[in-house]
């Protein structure tokens, strides 16, 4: 059974391991960014980040003849001659390369899919690598195949998150077995959705516990679209909540995830929908795939039982479709307060408007917590109109769990009305 502590660890190494947290009920913005250790470098593919040396402090270190007409070949010459540098962001093409070739670099990403390296569970640390069996023989061409040639198509009624749940009919079946569910995404190779998708299932962000995407585990090519298989998951709330460590659970995951997101320059992730997130349960005990008699049938696919007490559970965000990956400024993604003056400007930020948005999700989903829902009050203020940034609302919600009494953890939710 998950202890409190758990439940509100946010170390990406464990889990189970605690950091040190701020146990003010309401910090500023400004203490909270002091404390903020997120990078400010961006070193793959092409989205750095850098911040010019202090001026003052450099000219500061400098020798009382640092300004004198010496020469390079002078002995006496500061070691800091040339600083300090105006360093400039980098473009694109400054990692790829003079001339930038996106449809190359799309043909790179793609390629790693189809080598199974994105969906190699070695490389991650996920729990999932427990079900990973059940998808090394898949021949995903064929499963696409098979889903095109179905009437009506599934691709041309899909949900906002352009997310087509496959769960195959008993009917089903390929040359090498038995599939598993998937979920499936159609994109044209000239999606920006396509790139970001791609590069943030690389292997170096894979291997990320705090990576907010679902792991991509093959990408099948058909003229100029690309099919993205993924292991299928559950709307976020299947099986239900029951307890308040549930909840606290969810919201300690979502905005680890959109500090991930934000820290990389993800933003515009449609984070007030409820739809946005989904669920991997497969850390519990393999039991045979959900099935059903024809495609689409979904009475028979959703989990009816799951101790989200005994076995863990990640939640990832799932709609992309008017995500964008920005070269961010440290400016556009710190806390600060809002002024009449300023609230246009900082719902205009589209970083700041995931943020807005990720409270007001939680202020919905913390009306079936009514217990600690004074409690996260001040969270809640301080993303929707106090112009707290990601990281700074994740620090504040585990300052705030920190004070709930051990009992409040196991006290049991309100269900949603069905």
């Amino acid at each position: 059974m998950h202890s409190p502590t758990s439940l509100i660890s946010s170390d990406k190494s464990s889990t189970a391991s605690s950091e040190i947290f701020y146990r003010s009920a309401s910090p500023s913005p400004e203490t909270l960014s002091q404390t903020s250790a997120s990078p400010h470098t961006m070193p793959v593919n092409g989205y750095p980040l850098y911040d010019s040396p202090e001026e003052d402090m450099l000219h500061a270190q400098e020798e009382p003849d640092a300004h004198s007409d010496s020469t390079l070949e002078d002995e006496e010459a500061p070691s800091d001659f040339g600083h300090p540098l105006q360093r400039m962001p980098r473009l694109k093409s400054a990692d790829h390369g003079l001339v930038y070739d996106p449809a190359r670099h799309i043909d790179m990403l793609l390629q790693l899919s189809r080598n199974s390296i994105f969906g190699d569970p070695s490389r991650t640390g996920s729990f999932a690598s427990t079900t990973s069996s059940l998808y090394d023989t898949i021949d995903f061409e064929q499963v696409v195949h098979y889903l095109l040639d179905t009437q009506p198509n599934p691709f041309e009624s899909v949900d906002s998150r352009n997310l087509v749940m496959y769960t195959p009919p008993v009917t089903h079946t390929l040359a090498t077995g038995l599939i598993p569910p998937l979920m499936i995404k159609r994109l044209s190779r000239s999606s920006p959705e396509l790139l970001l998708l791609l590069e943030m299932n690389h292997p170096e962000y894979r291997e990320d516990p705090w990576n907010a995407l679902p792991h991509i585990l093959h990408a099948v090519e058909k003229d100029d679209q690309v099919f993205l298989c993924m292991k299928r998951l559950s709307e976020f709330n299947e099986p239900p909540l029951l307890t308040v460590a549930h909840y606290i659970d969810l919201f300690r995951q979502i905005l680890e995830r959109l500090s991930f997101l934000h820290e990389h320059g993800v933003a515009g992730l449609s984070c007030d929908d409820p739809a946005s997130y989904m669920v991997d349960l497969s850390s519990a005990p393999h039991t045979p795939a959900p099935i059903s008699e024809d495609f689409g049938e979904t009475s028979n696919t959703r989990p009816q039982s799951f101790d989200r007490t005994m076995y863990p559970v990640q939640y990832y965000f799932v709609n992309f479709t008017n995500a964008e990956r920005f070269a961010t400024k440290k400016s556009q993604t710190k806390s600060s307060p809002v002024t009449p003056s300023s609230e246009g400007a900082l719902s205009a930020c589209p970083f700041k408007r995931d943020v807005q948005n990720c409270g007001r999700f939680m202020d919905g989903q913390l009306q079936y917590v009514p217990q600690i829902l004074p409690k996260f009050k001040p969270l809640i203020k301080a993303m929707t109109v106090g112009g707290f940034n990601a990281d700074d609302s994740r620090r504040l919600f585990e300052a705030l769990s920190r004070n709930l009494e051990a009992p409040t953890f196991e006290s049991r939710a309100q269900p949603p009305a069905r």
